[in-house]
């Protein structure tokens, strides 16, 4: 928008309810600052603060979504003891159940949600956000720095380097090895994969 405003389902940021906008945008930090003795399911349990729920179905929100990213062998344990990819994980679920009574597509914001995961639990959060996206119509906009999760997951990207954009679009007109050379200073190897994909070494 050229005034710098930003818009949200045709309506300005500004002009959304607390609420409401509550119920359409999530953000999920790359960690949390939470301390309090929580356990993983009550820390899940937050993300039902806005909604106009029971708590029995406010229960099985948790429950699913707890499923949804592994997160369900942790619901007794203190968040704090939790490892920084086991509380990533519950902090997601978190967030899926704050957006489950969105009335219009909602917006997830993710900073960074696989930098503590293993590899197996990475390709579960990232084809987890593909889902959201192209099965329920979400918006998901991640923040990555591993560019083949990039270019196997992604529908566009938006490449910044010292927070300029460098070029935008779909991931194989952004990755190109020139591109990639510029701004990581790295010269990669290409690969062709699966269903045409290419990654980089």
């Amino acid at each position: 928008h050229g005034s710098g405003e930003i818009i949200f389902h045709g309506k300005p940021l500004r002009q959304w309810n607390r609420r409401e906008l509550a119920y359409h945008l999530a953000v999920l930090p790359q960690s949390s600052g939470l301390s309090l003795p929580f356990t993983a399911r009550e820390v899940v349990e937050l993300g039902g603060i806005p909604l106009t729920i029971q708590r029995k179905q406010l229960a099985v929100l948790v429950e699913e979504a707890m499923a949804r990213t592994h997160a369900t062998p942790l619901a007794d344990k203190l968040f704090i003891e939790l490892s920084g990819g086991e509380q990533q994980r519950v902090q997601l679920a978190r967030v899926l159940v704050q957006l489950t009574q969105a009335e219009q597509p909602p917006l997830l914001l993710l900073d960074e949600p696989i930098s503590a995961q293993d590899m197996m639990q990475q390709h579960a959060i990232m084809h987890l956000a593909h889902k959201l996206a192209h099965q329920q119509g979400w918006g998901v906009l991640a923040v990555l720095h591993d560019i083949n999760f990039a270019a196997r997951y992604c529908d566009q990207l938006c490449i910044l380097r010292e927070g300029k954009i460098v070029t935008e679009g779909a991931p194989d007109d952004c990755l190109r090895p020139d591109v990639i050379e510029a701004v990581w200073r790295y010269r990669p190897t290409s690969v062709a994969g699966e269903n045409g994909k290419v990654f980089y070494f």
